[in-house]
């Protein structure tokens, strides 16, 4: 005989009906069932994430940020940001030229950025004399820069 559980509500409906699978392989119930490579939870993924009754797994890859003509031009300011905010959270959606200006963005010493374009916070960095790299004014100069909203506009924009 099962042991008796504190509420009949959730006895009737574990009884009744299994959990679906969350598709995290990291728990030791998973780890187990699958020998510990986690493919048996991956799998259940796969199917929950089907799109309709063809039953064929959706294609759940990201989409890449449309490359830039800047992208690749300035490699020591890229390592030189990449030091500074570490891991990006979502690398797939960003190039090398939007996480250099996610660094200037969050770089105090420039100013307030909120409901100023970078452009114009850069122009007032350097009338105040703060010498902000000038590498980040050829980029906001560009025709990217000023055309591409993700290179024109602060993230804290407003």
């Amino acid at each position: 005989m099962p042991p008796k559980s504190r509420s009949t509500s959730s006895k009737s409906a574990s009884s009744t009906k299994a959990s679906p699978s969350l598709g995290f392989g990291s728990t030791k119930k998973s780890l187990s069932a699958t020998g510990g490579t986690g493919k048996k939870a991956a799998s259940g993924l796969a199917r929950q994430d089907s799109g309709g009754s063809s039953g064929a797994a959706r294609d759940v890859t990201p989409a890449r940020a449309p490359k830039s003509s800047l992208s690749g031009l300035y490699p020591k300011l890229f390592k030189e940001a990449k030091r500074k905010m570490g891991p990006a959270i979502h690398p797939e959606e960003m190039d090398d030229i939007e996480i250099i200006l996610r660094v200037f963005d969050a770089e105090e010493e420039y100013g307030p950025c909120s409901r100023i374009s970078r452009l114009e916070r850069f122009e007032r960095a350097e009338k105040l004399g703060l010498n902000p790299d000038p590498e980040i004014g050829e980029i906001l100069r560009s025709e990217d820069g000023k055309s591409r909203k993700n290179y024109r506009d602060s993230v804290f924009q407003i």
